[in-house]
């Protein structure tokens, strides 16, 4: 008997753990890949939370995971994510609606959206200036390392607080009171102001570029890859299938 490909893809995926939150095509990728996906953020922190660029980001960008802050890339990163990630879109639209709809922006939505991260994007630390290890490897383990002159009016015991919230939950060891004195020599306030780690964490600085996932990382990689694959396959299999009938 013939088994049509949307439902083994189902059966596919349901093998993996569901949640009834966000998901894409059934699977909640926050949750079952915390250290790639990007954390959940208070609405309320997004620059302009009421513009139309903070409701393009919630509406199309949290469809299959958490809405990332515009902070999380630099401009020049954006302008390669956002094509990557409405590329995605289109196939998760075309051949895994059956599954989950998924809506598509606008040409003219993604260009609004584009400028709205690009706007208010992260501004990355210059070549070549410097800074200590410490800085660099806390505050640029997710993401560039940023500027601190870029921003001047920054409340830093707030934001770092926030941050190392978001470390734990993308699994990042916190930093020790070694690391955290440097950062907060650094950015010029008090170190007691600066957030304790977390008890249920490891004591230690983290070196840059360390993934959060231990030896598997990689083949977790490639397996957070695997619905992609997925759906291509059965996008090509349906392009074939009608091949065959018209020919």
């Amino acid at each position: 008997m013939r088994v049509p490909g949307p439902l083994m893809l189902a059966g596919l995926i349901a093998v993996g753990p569901v949640w009834a939150s966000h998901d894409w095509v059934g699977l909640d990728l926050c949750r079952t890949y915390p250290e790639r996906m990007p954390p959940e953020i208070d609405p309320g922190v997004l620059p302009e939370p009421e513009g139309p660029g903070a409701r393009l980001l919630g509406r199309y960008c949290g469809q299959c995971h958490f809405a990332p802050g515009p902070g999380q890339h630099s401009a020049g990163e954006w302008a390669q994510v956002v094509p990557r990630m409405d590329l995605l879109m289109d196939v998760t639209a075309r051949f895994g609606d059956r599954l989950r709809p998924i809506e598509r922006p606008s040409p003219e939505e993604l260009a609004a959206l584009l400028a709205y991260l690009e706007r208010h994007a992260l501004r990355p630390l210059a070549a070549g200036e410097e800074a200590p290890r410490a800085y660099r490897a806390l505050c640029g383990n997710c993401h560039a390392v940023p500027d601190p002159a870029a921003y001047a009016g920054a409340d830093w015991p707030a934001l770092l607080a926030r941050m190392e919230g978001h470390r734990v939950t993308m699994l990042r060891p916190v930093a020790d009171a070694r690391a955290r004195a440097q950062v907060a020599a650094y950015l010029g306030v008090p170190p007691r102001s600066l957030s304790a780690p977390d008890a249920r964490q490891p004591m230690r600085e983290v070196p840059r570029g360390n993934p959060a996932s231990g030896p598997g990382s990689a083949s977790g990689r490639w397996l957070a890859l695997g619905p992609v694959f997925l759906l291509v396959l059965l996008g090509l299999g349906r392009w074939a299938l009608h091949h065959r009938r018209q020919t």
